[in-house]
């Protein structure tokens, strides 16, 4: 039986999203996973280095974003597009991938000496060229 996210997504574009997170993960040391969700938490594609979860890095991403939603929502018209962490040891962007039906969230779990502005670029970066494999053309 076919998980409710390959039934969205298909297949195809799965293991094609698959091949550009492990592609975007091998470009930096410093990146330790990359995992791409719907914003309700399952995981739709992934590329995780040492013993991360996927599925939990999914679920605690989906509630994260969907607090942060609520935040900027309260303070302001507009919702949440991007949401950092810091922590000690690592740094944690969550990046809501704009105009994909269900919603979807990149997550990219990096070490602490990654530079926050080339993660925030980089993961707009693969975010876009994701989208483009999300949003088919209406003809």
């Amino acid at each position: 039986m076919k998980s409710i996210v390959n039934r969205v997504f298909g297949q195809d574009v799965i293991a094609t999203v698959t091949e550009q997170l492990d592609h975007f993960v091998r470009k930096s040391s410093n990146i330790r996973s990359a995992v791409l969700s719907t914003a309700d938490g399952f995981t739709v594609a992934s590329a995780v280095r040492d013993d991360l979860s996927a599925q939990k890095l999914s679920a605690m991403s989906g509630s994260i974003y969907a607090l942060a939603e609520s935040v900027a929502r309260e303070v302001s018209d507009d919702g949440c597009d991007t949401l950092t962490l810091e922590s000690g040891s690592a740094k944690i962007v969550l990046f809501a991938i704009p105009d994909t039906q269900p919603a979807v969230i990149l997550t990219v779990m990096t070490s602490q000496k990654a530079l926050l502005g080339d993660l925030l670029y980089s993961a707009r970066a693969c975010g876009s060229d994701i989208q483009d494999l999300l949003i088919k053309p209406v003809y």
